[in-house]
């Protein structure tokens, strides 16, 4: 995908700076958000009010920073299905006719749809996967340094966690096995 979409890599570029300025203030966030409870407590409300401050600005960058991310990754997965598709309909065009008298013309066009969408999603799906796990990571470390019995529990209930999603992406990948051999009969 990466070779067909050149021309755009600037897009995806900037989506990936924007991945450590988003993963940084998630980890940023809940530390400041525990200083706000200890403050409550503590009947410190001029570092109450600071920690506040602080909170707002950050999660008004994380907003401005999520809102670019996503049009540059939108305008790269947009253009490099464009692309796609016109590659993939140049080399249906190239097949010769006897082959594609074997083939529903339904089935074609279901397939370079599909496939051409799942072939752009490749990408950004990556980087949004390292984007959630680099978060998780940083949410964890930081609760590691608040309170190292919540740590062992949320660990714990993170590889619980990992155990049954690796079970249903199995699971889906078999349905999806069997929905596109249904779809092809269909069309």
């Amino acid at each position: 995908v990466y070779n067909y979409t050149k021309p755009y890599k600037k897009f995806l570029f900037i989506y990936i700076l924007f991945v450590p300025i988003l993963s940084a203030i998630s980890i940023i966030v809940p530390i400041f958000t525990a200083k706000q409870l200890i403050y409550v407590n503590d009947s410190l409300y001029n570092q109450l009010f600071n920690a506040t401050i602080i909170i707002l600005t950050l999660e008004l960058c994380r907003n401005v920073a999520r809102y670019f991310a996503h049009q540059s990754i939108m305008i790269y997965f947009r253009e490099s299905m464009r692309i796609l598709k016109m590659r993939s309909l140049k080399a249906v065009l190239n097949i010769k006719n006897k082959s594609l008298d074997s083939i529903s013309s339904g089935v074609i066009i279901d397939r370079v749809n599909k496939d051409c969408n799942r072939l752009a999603d490749i990408i950004p799906n990556i980087i949004d996967n390292l984007l959630n796990i680099l978060t998780n990571f940083g949410v964890i470390f930081t609760i590691f340094f608040i309170n190292k019995i919540l740590f062992f529990f949320l660990l714990a209930g993170s590889i619980i966690v990992f155990i049954f999603k690796n079970a249903r992406i199995s699971k889906w990948f078999e349905f999806d096995k069997k929905l596109r051999k249904q779809s092809e009969k269909v069309t």
